[in-house]
């Protein structure tokens, strides 16, 4: 559990959280996901349709933007 509380410590912004790579980035930020705040109150259906993002790697990336807050 250490080390989990010291990433989420790394997580400033979306390319930080965990399965979102440069391209899905860039989709997440083209379609208003500009902030982790954005990411955080975002449902996993919604990146999913945004990014093209797998149902884990949503639902991960939305627990990890709220974990950074």
């Amino acid at each position: 559990m250490g080390k989990e509380k010291d990433l989420t410590k790394e997580i400033k912004t979306i390319e930080d959280l965990p399965g979102v790579g440069p391209q899905a980035a860039e989709k997440l930020i083209k379609a208003g996901y500009k902030t982790l705040e954005a990411m955080a109150v975002a449902s996993p259906m919604e990146l999913i349709e945004a990014a093209s993002l797998g149902q884990v790697t949503a639902d991960k990336a939305i627990k990890a933007a709220r974990d950074s807050m």
